[in-house]
């Protein structure tokens, strides 16, 4: 994952921690709303990251497959069919796993943070 798209997540995962400071609580800006909006966002990244840093992609392999199968941009008759043209269209992409691994725990650690000086 590069610089631009790390950014990119830092950005997306702070506007929903906005989000849901606006929409649970309603712009109430304490520590413990602070602390727990950081900590929703980070759990619901965290997940998603440990899959896909211990390269248990084919979970969404599965998800894209019967996707494609269900909108008809493709035709394939079974699942490796899809993995194989994936492969000759290089359409997977580098393991960013690990640095969204990093960003969910650096989430996760300051919402602790936060909730200690309580």
């Amino acid at each position: 994952m590069s610089n631009k798209g790390i950014i990119k997540t830092v950005v997306a995962t702070l506007v929903a921690a906005l989000l849901l400071m606006y929409f649970i609580f309603d712009f109430s800006f304490s520590l413990i709303n602070i602390a727990d909006c950081l900590f929703v966002v980070g759990l619901c990244l965290f997940f998603p990251a440990l899959i896909i840093a211990t390269g248990a992609m084919d979970l969404f392999d599965g998800i894209s497959f019967v996707s494609s199968k269900m909108f008809k941009k493709h035709t394939f008759k079974t699942i490796y069919d899809y993995k194989e043209y994936k492969k000759q269209k290089n359409l997977y992409k580098k393991n960013p796993g690990k640095p969204l691994l990093v960003i969910s725990l650096i989430y996760i650690v300051i919402s602790l943070v936060i909730a200690s000086f309580i």
